[in-house]
């Protein structure tokens, strides 16, 4: 996904064949805030999803709440994905905590020196589950950012 990713950033002419969501307006499920931009709104997905496995946890697609101009000023595509990677890493075991199928969402406001975690969920998630993402993904080491970036990760929990 992370090579999907760097790929479609750096190469902005592809997105249209490669399986983008994109829109100029974004209800946000986290925050409840409306996001706008006069670009698009993307939601990144694999071109060809990975495979789980025995994992019942994935990921759906990544959103980035800032336009690409405004990301590539701000970090390097390679250290936020990069980043990504250390997230699912965190994410995916305590998620498979979960004994019930949901989706998370979690949302990353990232300043230079430091990233705040919110979450949202839909269907049967546990409150020591959510916690223990939090927790979990609080601790990582922030994004190498010169500005603001801000990004959504859908993961999704099968039962």
């Amino acid at each position: 996904m992370y090579r999907f990713l760097v790929r479609v950033l750096l190469a902005s002419a592809a997105l249209a064949s490669i399986g983008v969501l994109a829109q100029s307006r974004y209800e946000n499920p986290v925050d409840r805030k409306i996001y706008e931009t006069l670009g698009e709104f993307r939601t990144y997905v694999p071109a060809v999803p990975r495979e789980t496995g025995e994992r019942r946890t994935s990921t759906a697609g990544v959103t980035l709440l800032i336009g690409e101009l405004e990301l590539r000023s701000r970090v390097k595509v390679e250290d936020l994905a990069t980043f990504i990677k250390a997230i699912e890493a965190q994410a995916y075991p305590e998620l498979e905590k979960n004994k019930e199928p949901m989706t998370a969402i979690v949302q990353f406001n990232c300043q230079p020196g430091k990233c705040e975690v919110n979450l949202a969920t839909q269907g049967r998630a546990e409150k020591s589950t959510l916690q223990a993402v939090y927790d979990s993904l609080s601790k990582l080491a922030p994004l190498k950012a010169t500005g603001e970036v801000i990004f959504q990760i859908e993961f999704r929990v099968r039962a």
